[in-house]
């Protein structure tokens, strides 16, 4: 400003209220920064904006309202708002342009530094092959994870395997042992299976040589069913047997009867007598005398393989109904023993067949017993009825 300029009042105040304007409106410069700023471009400036020009009518009415210089006349203010918009203009032109490039380089420096943010906690790998190496990294650890299991399964199962073989060893020791013991590795020879019926053969026989005079159905039908008895090696049913005697026979059959059981229980050593005879047994009443009659029973035959029950016409409906129980095919509580049941009748021995057998027991026992418990009493008893034949000069020992 030269000096003419520097003299004249209303120059220096437009020089004053330039500065003023400026040193107001004008921003603080920002630090630089040179590494992210972008190169300046060469270019003019841009023209201004709609923004720049409203800002420049505010500042003019704000000067305006606020009446910063009173002292000045109407032309001297409208000269200085002239002179004060061009200046502005002036101003706000190079104002714009600057905030311009300092609004762009600092965009660009927020852009990076979020990206650079961004970018901290995760690093994009640069191409497949880093992706395709982790993958691999992740299936080894894997498959070493699974080959860990498994050698921890295998092992698991190799200490149960070996702990089974120790104690399949051990039990097979102790079997060996117990064996020895037993004679079972010795030089013993194995007994073969006693045949009973074998031995009992030799003394049925005995018996029919000193009877002669008896059938062949007879001794078919006491052989059978003792057979039957001794070959079975577990019984399901009794042997039960009806020895009719005819008038004039009774000590016949009785003692016949007696040898059949006595060398029955001796082939398994039995040397008890094996009798009961139901004239000897309580007569006072028939609960009695089946109460009597099942005490002998139990006591004979659990020493014994066979019993004589002699004189069966003597007893009383529900004593004789004790039979049902003993002699059943089921229940039988002595499902190997044989029973038999010696019948003293009146009748001759021409007149006695299966048939009259069962008249003579319904006779005796069928009023009381009734139409249900005679007939299934008759079916466990009378299947096997053998008829005695008078003998001549029998020596009856027993």
């Amino acid at each position: 400003m030269s000096d003419s300029e520097s003299e004249d009042p209303f120059i220096q105040k437009s020089y004053d209220l330039r500065n003023t304007v400026r040193s107001r409106f004008t921003r603080p410069p920002l630090p630089e920064f040179k590494a992210r700023m972008p190169p300046k471009s060469k270019t003019s400036a841009s023209p201004k904006s709609p923004r720049q020009g409203r800002n420049v009518k505010t500042k003019q009415k704000r000067a305006k309202k606020n009446n910063l210089y009173p002292d000045l006349d109407d032309d001297a203010g409208i000269r200085e708002t002239e002179t004060e918009s061009e200046t502005e203009d002036a101003s706000v032109d190079n104002t714009g342009e600057e905030e311009d490039n300092v609004d762009g380089a600092n965009m660009k420096r927020d852009d990076l530094n979020r990206l650079d943010e961004e970018s901290r906690p995760y690093v994009r790998p640069n191409n497949r092959n880093e992706s395709r190496k982790r993958a691999e990294r992740n299936m080894k650890g894997n498959k070493v994870d699974q080959n860990d299991s498994a050698s921890a399964k295998g092992s698991g199962m190799g200490q149960l395997l070996l702990w089974m073989g120790v104690l399949c060893v051990i039990v097979g020791v102790y079997l060996v042992v117990e064996n020895r013991n037993k004679g079972v590795f010795s030089d013993e020879v194995v007994q073969p299976p006693v045949d009973f019926y074998k031995m009992y053969k030799p003394k049925f026989e005995a018996i029919r040589r000193k009877y002669p005079s008896q059938s062949t159905r007879f001794w078919k039908v006491i052989g059978s069913a003792i057979k039957r008895l001794i070959n079975v090696p577990l019984s399901t049913y009794p042997a039960v047997i009806i020895l009719a005697v005819p008038e004039g026979s009774t000590k016949v059959g009785t003692c016949l009867a007696k040898e059949l059981v006595t060398n029955l229980n001796s082939i398994f050593n039995h040397t008890d007598p094996a009798y009961i005879d139901a004239l000897s047994l309580n007569s006072v009443s028939a609960e009695k005398m089946k109460l009597d009659m099942d005490k002998r029973l139990i006591s004979v035959l659990s020493d014994s393989r066979g019993v004589v029950i002699d004189h069966i016409e003597s007893l009383k409906p529900q004593a004789a109904l004790l039979f049902h129980g003993y002699c059943d095919g089921d229940n039988a509580p002595y499902k190997d023993a044989a029973f038999i049941l010696v019948l003293h009748t009146s009748t001759s021995e021409h007149g006695i067949r299966d048939a009259k057998v069962e008249e003579i027991l319904t006779e005796l026992w069928g009023r009381d017993l009734g139409i249900d418990e005679m007939p299934a009493l008759l079916s466990r008893i009378a299947n096997s009825v053998a008829v005695l034949l008078p003998e001549q000069n029998v020596n009856c020992e027993l």
